[in-house]
């Protein structure tokens, strides 16, 4: 019995169809990620001054990810100028609709800041993290979320979920202006989710959650405590009295440690020092 031979059109026809369906399968994702590059810090006047290559955009998700990651959907890019004031607020300016690549910011700098001079306490190093350090809505940034549309609810299981980039994840942090209440029980929620996963999948969320649970206990910590907690002991853990206890696991704790100053000070008895 011979053997029938499928014509070579009906493999490509089959591999056409999946092509289609697997791209169909592919999108991109709902919340915005950030991604930028600051030059270096110029004196202008009494400002420090520096441009920054700035990009939103939607990952793409499913199999348009290969092979290499797929092109992202832009919802917003160009180049800003940042201005540090002396007063220590920020503002931008854009002066670009296009980001440049990253190799031509410096000859873009000397055109923008000519002739004033570089400011060697503001190297590439410490420009990047100022921006990682505050929120694109401080800097007078385009943020990630103008571009969600996202209930309270919503934003909080993001939180909760790391859904999104680190960016993404600030921002809802301060736009949501989260009570102590809430920053407390998302922190719990957070705990708990990484509890219920297992091996690599509960060290990623560790790893990654890191970031914004720093900033949860940097909102908790100005609201609880906006000037720092100075809790006065007595001299010596074995001196330590019930109510001087209680205050000072009640400051820690709420605290996360961060903010609370512990003073050894003397025992006062009837006769002096003890």
């Amino acid at each position: 019995m011979k053997e029938q031979k499928v014509p070579l059109t009906v493999f490509a026809l089959f591999f056409l169809f999946v092509c289609v369906m697997s791209a169909g399968a592919g999108g991109s994702v709902e919340e915005v990620h950030t991604s930028f590059k600051a030059g270096r810090g110029y004196r202008v006047g009494e400002q420090i001054c520096f441009l920054l290559n700035y990009h939103l955009y939607r990952p793409k998700t499913g199999i348009s990810r290969f092979p290499d990651g797929g092109i992202p959907v832009t919802v917003d890019q160009g180049v800003f100028e940042i201005r540090l004031n002396p007063t220590g607020e920020f503002d931008s300016r854009r002066i670009a609709e296009n980001r440049v690549l990253d190799s031509e910011l410096y000859s873009l700098e000397q055109k923008v800041f000519a002739p004033y001079e570089k400011d060697e306490g503001y190297d590439m190093n410490r420009t990047n993290q100022l921006v990682r350090d505050l929120s694109p809505a401080l800097l007078g940034l385009p943020s990630p979320l103008d571009y969600c549309e996202k209930s309270r609810k919503e934003y909080i299981k993001d939180l909760v979920q790391l859904k999104g980039d680190f960016f993404y994840r600030k921002e809802i942090i301060r736009y949501l202006e989260l009570s102590p209440g809430e920053a407390e029980e998302i922190l719990r929620a957070m705990e708990e989710r990484e509890e219920k996963l297992e091996s690599y999948e509960q060290m990623e969320y560790r790893f990654i959650s890191e970031d914004t649970k720093t900033e949860i206990r940097a909102l908790l910590k100005t609201t609880l405590f906006p000037i720092s907690c100075v809790v006065k002991i007595s001299r010596g853990p074995h001196h330590l009295l019930p109510q001087e206890f209680a205050g000072a696991t009640k400051s820690f704790l709420l605290d996360y440690g961060k903010n609370t100053t512990f003073l050894e000070v003397p025992i006062i008895k009837q006769g002096g020092l003890q």
